[in-house]
């Protein structure tokens, strides 16, 4: 094994190690709260989890790109930019959605299939993938974590705020990141789920090239 490759190991263990506890103590909480709580707040921690996943997951994705000594190291070894954001955001966005996964197996121990079948786990990937993506963007841009996760929070505030008005567009549908908590059919959630990640790759590029650039620097 080469020195770059046990280097690359240990940076994505160390990585992967950071980035596994926040999902599964966010996962902790509404699982407990599904199997313990009335049937009405237990259905209540699934949806609130379904809208909290994606800045959740952007606020991961914003401090993975400032004040980790790792980088520096990545940025020297002989990797594409488009792999070190694959490899930094693979893991993180697995994790988020192993924990929705897992309040959804709970959902489905207390509910049976009704509360999925309307509001679907699947759903909410591509939402956190956009904000992450978005995210991870405005933090390498500004060089700090906060205006990434900032601006990701105010947009879901505003989402949050103007679903309502939001719903009632076609383009508000698609870039809905919290459509899936309002049990709209199965093919409105599919169309926003393509939109969201052709929007996610698009801004995923331009990230690429901002991580070329900060290495190139190093």
């Amino acid at each position: 094994m080469s020195a770059w490759t046990r280097l690359r190991a240990h940076l994505r263990l160390e990585v992967a190690r950071r980035r596994l506890m926040a999902p599964m103590l966010v996962a902790a909480l509404p699982v407990l709260g599904v199997l313990l709580l009335t049937p009405r707040l237990a259905a209540l921690a699934y949806v609130a989890l379904l809208a909290l996943l994606p800045p959740l997951a952007a606020g991961a994705a914003a401090s993975l790109w400032v004040g980790d000594p790792t980088l520096e190291l990545l940025y020297v070894t002989p990797t594409p930019g488009w792999r070190i954001m694959l490899g930094r955001h693979a893991i993180g966005l697995a994790a988020y959605g192993l924990a929705a996964v897992l309040v959804a197996i709970s959902v489905e121990l207390r509910f049976g299939g009704a509360l999925l079948a309307t509001r679907p786990p699947w759903a909410v990937f591509a939402p956190m993938l956009a904000a992450s993506a978005l995210a991870a963007t405005l933090a390498l841009w500004s060089r700090q974590a906060a205006v990434g996760a900032g601006a990701i929070g105010i947009l879901w505030i505003g989402q949050v705020l103007a679903a309502h008005a939001l719903l009632t567009h076609l383009w508000g549908q698609r870039l809905l990141w919290v459509l899936a908590v309002y049990g709209v059919p199965r093919g409105e959630l599919l169309a926003n789920a393509i939109t969201l990640i052709m929007a996610a790759v698009a801004i995923g590029i331009c990230a690429s090239w901002l991580v070329r650039c900060e290495a190139r620097y190093i």
